[in-house]
């Protein structure tokens, strides 16, 4: 990849490539590490990428959404269907990291994303925990999301 991106010269590196480093299962960090390293002012970190990332196997997932989010977590906008995708998938850390990188107040805390946090069968009532926590005061608990809990619970 390296040998690529060298030969490349006024190459645009498009969003296909970037949503492709973040689908590699094996060597996406890797090759997300060099485009962001290589070509940091050209790449758009949209919620397609993301998504691709958060489709990936979960190791590689995380690997690549902490990276992203590291590199460019105060660029990157949650939107809410990206943060129940990550709350349903991801464990507590992984939320720690990206309520910590967007300074907690862009990303809104909604009925459908702790619904989502709930149906994390390892890492939900960590989840539910973390942003009460977090956002608790700004944070309105529903029947919806009680009764989701409830359905989902995982005693510990």
């Amino acid at each position: 990849m390296t040998l690529l991106l060298d030969r490349q010269g006024q190459l645009q590196i498009t969003e296909d490539v970037v949503k492709a480093a973040a689908e590699n299962g094996k060597y996406g960090k890797d090759i997300m590490a060099l485009l962001l390293a290589e070509h940091r002012d050209q790449l758009l970190i949209i919620e397609d990428v993301i998504r691709a990332a958060a489709r990936n196997n979960w190791k590689s997932g995380v690997d690549i959404i902490q990276l992203l989010l590291a590199r460019r977590g105060e660029q990157i906008q949650i939107t809410e269907d990206i943060a129940s995708m990550l709350v349903r998938r991801y464990d507590k850390n992984l939320i720690a990291l990206l309520l910590d990188l967007q300074r907690g107040g862009q990303i809104q805390i909604t009925e459908d994303v702790l619904k989502a946090a709930a149906g994390n069968k390892g890492c939900g009532t960590d989840i539910i925990t973390l942003l009460l926590h977090k956002e608790g005061d700004q944070i309105l608990i529903t029947e919806d999301v009680v009764k989701a809990a409830a359905e989902d619970f995982q005693s510990k």
